[in-house]
């Protein structure tokens, strides 16, 4: 006895496969996981990658400085994240470097590491400045 086995590829061509009777065929599974989704208290600390030093509070406000920076005037600008989806963006306060701009970033931890992937940001500073990975700083 013959079993026919007709199907549909994911490019709309269709498959059969022809199984003879005391066959045996194993399909096997795939599994694919997502890193879960990063809320906005993961990012909250401080954040050095030599270049920059990223500081979140848990209320979701940001500043930006010079790394090495320890006095908070000190810093280059400052504003307040948010979680949109799977990005992040990054609004900037009224004063000092690119003020009233948004930059959208893609964030990824992993072992205290932080990866800021560019989507959109017109503030040349804040997108050159977070090209390198971030380390969490004690503080």
């Amino acid at each position: 006895m013959m079993l026919s086995v007709a199907g549909c590829a994911s490019d709309g061509d269709s498959a059969t496969t022809s199984v003879d009777e005391g066959t045996t065929t194993t399909v096997a599974e795939t599994t694919t996981t997502s890193m879960s989704e990063l809320a906005l208290s993961d990012l909250t600390g401080n954040w050095d990658n030599s270049t920059l030093l990223l500081m979140v509070t848990d209320q979701g406000e940001y500043s930006i400085a010079a790394a090495g920076t320890v006095d908070p005037d000190q810093a280059l600008m400052w504003g307040f994240v948010a979680r949109n989806g799977l990005q992040f963006n990054f609004i900037t306060g009224t004063q000092r470097e690119c003020p009233g701009q948004t930059g959208v970033y893609e964030a990824m931890i992993n072992d205290d590491k932080l990866t800021l992937t560019l989507v959109d940001d017109p503030c040349e500073l804040r997108a050159e400045g977070f090209e390198d990975i971030f380390s969490k700083t004690p503080g």
